[in-house]
């Protein structure tokens, strides 16, 4: 359960990443229509503080896309640089549908724990250090065990917390 759990929680955190690299990727998709008109807003705005909102309001993008799309270097807004970012998005789309898939089957999960623990019994496989034994013989050594001697006691509990055995002969 441990194992099913951790393989669980590492897919949901790739699925998260993936689907906001997607969520980037789809604002700079809709910046591709117009790169002049971005560049536009960018270089009239007067505040810097600006520049964000006003980029929301001109392409209809979040504030995230809108910062990302702020962020990107001079020199790689270009068609060139946009088409090559935009074209992870499809891939991206399948990997998040499977992703999903693995999530919703947990037949897949306990696949994934196997093929885990295959690729590390072949890295690390060694022989058996140990020997064991499944039936153990007996000790034929006919040492008796410790005889305990039975007597009448009486247990007393202190103040303090101690338990005080009392033979009889002594509590007279």
């Amino acid at each position: 359960a441990w194992r099913i759990e951790c393989v669980r929680r590492r897919v949901y955190f790739d699925l998260t990443k993936k689907k906001d690299k997607l969520h980037l990727l789809k604002g700079l998709e809709m910046i591709l229509l117009d790169i002049d008109k971005a560049i536009e807003i960018i270089r009239n705005t007067e505040l810097e503080s600006e520049v964000i909102p006003n980029l929301m309001m001109g392409f209809g993008i979040d504030k995230i896309q809108a910062e990302y799309v702020a962020e990107i270097k001079l020199r790689n807004i270009n068609r060139e640089y946009i088409l090559k970012r935009t074209s992870e998005i499809e891939q991206l789309e399948n990997d998040i549908a499977d992703l999903k898939d693995i999530l919703e089957k947990p037949a897949r999960i306990r696949k994934i724990i196997i093929k885990e623990l295959t690729e590390v019994a072949k890295k690390y496989a060694q022989p058996r250090r140990s020997q064991i034994l499944y039936d153990l013989p007996e000790e034929e050594s006919g040492a008796e065990e410790e005889t305990i001697p039975d007597y009448p006691v009486t247990v007393f509990f202190t103040r303090e917390g101690y338990l005080k055995k009392i033979p009889p002969q002594s509590l007279r």
